[in-house]
């Protein structure tokens, strides 16, 4: 596919695809006939095909739920992948459990009266829009796929916390 970039580490270079037979009941071997090429003719068979980007899942991502193959790839593409911590976001809102199978409770503590709540896939397509008012506490449901969701918290007087929130 002509402008591609391929995110990850190299595969081993083997097709797949073995004809085997026997030669008598104790003799038998095997052969490859696929030939599998790079659009620019040159074979992938015991090379593998070769990233663009390297990227290597590791122990501490898979502990902390985290796809650093994907994350390396919406980089690239340009989606936003992550945010930046600011006042409001180290005050007492908070949104857990994080990572979540869904349903994310958001906290205002004491300070906060009322938010807007806004989350975006990480296409920056809003999946709700929501407004909290009296209570201190809302549940609800993120809808959509597993993936990386960030949920902007906009206060009445103009602050704005926003978090990354992971939905397993």
């Amino acid at each position: 596919m002509p402008n591609t970039v391929i995110v990850g580490s190299q595969t081993a270079g083997a097709d797949g695809n073995i004809t085997g037979f026997k030669f008598s009941q104790n003799i038998q071997t095997g052969f490859t006939s696929l030939g599998t090429f790079y659009p620019d003719g040159t074979e992938t068979q015991r090379i593998g095909i070769v990233p663009d980007s390297f990227v290597y899942i590791t122990a501490e991502g898979i502990r902390h739920g985290r796809d650093e193959v994907l994350e390396k790839a919406l980089e690239i593409a340009g989606c936003v992948t992550s945010i930046e911590d600011n006042e409001a976001t180290k005050s007492e809102l908070s949104v857990y459990p994080n990572p979540t199978s869904g349903i994310i409770t958001i906290d205002l503590g004491k300070t906060y009266k009322a938010v807007e709540v806004t989350i975006r896939n990480v296409l920056g397509q809003v999946v709700l829009t929501k407004s909290i008012k009296i209570t201190n506490k809302l549940s609800f449901e993120i809808e959509g796929a597993k993936g990386i969701y960030f949920v902007e918290l906009r206060t009445a007087d103009g602050n704005v916390a926003q978090m990354k929130v992971v939905k397993q």
